[in-house]
């Protein structure tokens, strides 16, 4: 079937030329949103851990930590960006994807990019190709792997990391097969654990992953040149479902980044529970509900945010990311939710406690949907009851999300550790990657020397 072979040749023979002008800009977005998370995360528990495990390894100073004065090699500087850029788990979903691929993708493209003094076209270019390469090859194996209960954002973003560093490193078709080989065999992480520490660290695996497995494939290490394809190759171990033609049938036509989209998260949480809050906020909003005043909560949601959804009575701002009822809490009493709400503090506070035990979840098996829907009923002690559904179908076009809109995200994020001359030529740079002469005068900019 020449899966691996049609794939790895659209990644090799493609170019910046080849990039519709819609490509690029929505390209420059994502480094934009995937850059705010990496920011706002660096106080968190599990950003100083990695940091810690980074630092006590050493590694030659070949790129950047990411709101850090530190400096390692590039497979070891992709596993914490991509880790601390998967914490606050405020980054960006692609449906055919199934998950969050440009955590992954894009500090492996970094990370290497850095190494290499690649010029901000350069990356732009591996980055948008590694996307579409692995939006593809979700294309072609989900929902199946993702409901096995493997996560579609490490197990499939390894191999997109591992085709944007190899396309960096200027990889020939058969070295390219090798990297995606390489790459397969190192793909890992597990649903399992949701609302951990770990979930964010498939993130960074998935990026190291690729980087090392383009790295020995340059090299000369060997591997499989059919990976997607064969009998005991990624797509048949990973999934009951493999299409080829879905692919690389259509590769770049169109480009997945455009259609069907992306979707850029405006709440640090898992994506599930963006249904759930967008029904209470309405319900809110409309009817001015005094949340001292609620009686009980009914939140119904399909099997598959179910089985992400998996804290009823969460205790940290972790489990309360994977949370339907503190969803719910959080809409009725905030009239704004930001990144101060996921916080072990928040998640402890008495009026939110007592909201999360008046939600009952129920799991409705007729609801099926990549992102399904959730419909919110709030009943007060008064008798009057209301019913929400709540919905986030479409992409970012769709949902009138702009470029401005993740400009002022970035800004908002990137505030809690650089200042505004930072900030604002770190957005110039990104806004400009064709232009970018070295992709390592970004990674200097958006450096923080007081961070360890």
């Amino acid at each position: 079937m020449e899966t691996t072979k049609r794939m790895v040749d659209f990644i090799v023979r493609s170019s910046y030329g080849d990039l519709p002008a819609e490509v690029i800009e929505r390209g420059k977005g994502r480094v934009l949103d995937t850059l705010a998370c990496m920011l706002a995360a660096v106080d968190d528990d599990a950003a100083v851990l990695i940091r810690e495990y980074a630092g006590n390894r050493g590694g030659a100073p070949e790129a950047s930590i990411v709101a850090s004065a530190r400096r390692t090699s590039a497979p070891m500087a992709a596993l914490v960006n991509g880790t601390i850029g998967h914490v606050l788990d405020f980054d960006d979903f692609q449906p055919s994807f199934g998950g969050h691929p440009s955590v992954v993708i894009l500090p492996a493209a970094l990370a290497v990019g850095e190494k290499m003094h690649a010029s901000g076209r350069a990356v732009l270019e591996a980055f948008l190709l590694g996307f579409e390469g692995a939006c593809k090859i979700g294309s072609g194996v989900n929902l199946a792997l993702y409901e096995r209960g493997w996560h579609a954002t490490s197990v499939i973003g390894v191999l997109g990391a591992a085709m944007a560093t190899g396309k960096l490193l200027g990889l020939d078709a058969t070295k390219m097969a090798y990297a995606l080989a390489i790459a397969a065999s190192s793909a890992s992480g597990l649903r399992g654990n949701f609302g951990t520490m770990t979930k964010p660290l498939h993130a960074g695996k998935g990026a190291e992953g690729g980087v090392a497995a383009a790295l020995l494939a340059a090299s000369g290490f060997t591997a499989s040149t059919e990976i997607l394809e064969h009998k005991n190759g990624f797509s048949r171990v990973f999934s009951t479902r493999f299409d080829p033609v879905a692919m690389t049938g259509r590769l770049g036509d169109p480009f997945d980044i455009v259609s069907p989209g992306i979707q850029t998260k405006l709440y640090p949480s898992c994506l599930m529970t963006h249904p759930v809050i967008e029904a209470a906020r309405a319900l809110a909003q409309a009817y001015h509900i005094d949340p001292d005043r609620v009686d009980s909560v009914e939140c119904r949601i399909g099997p598959l945010a179910a089985d992400n959804l998996i804290h009823m009575r969460p205790q940290t701002g972790l489990e309360a990311k994977f949370s339907a009822p503190y969803a719910v809490a959080v809409a009725l009493l905030n009239t704004e939710i930001s990144l101060a709400h996921f916080t072990d503090e928040r998640v402890q506070d008495p009026r939110a406690r007592e909201l999360v035990e008046k939600v009952q979840v129920i799991v409705d098996e007729g609801i099926n949907a990549p992102v399904p829907p959730a419909w919110v009923t709030v009943r007060t002690k008064d008798g009057r009851e209301w019913v929400e559904k709540g919905d986030i179908e479409g992409d970012d076009q769709v949902r009138g999300i702009t470029l401005d809109r993740i400009v002022k995200k970035y800004r908002e994020c990137a505030s809690l550790v650089l200042d505004e001359d930072r900030i604002g030529r770190s957005i110039e740079m990104v806004l400009g990657l064709e232009i970018l002469d070295d992709i390592a005068r970004l990674m200097t900019t958006i450096h923080a020397v007081n961070t360890n």
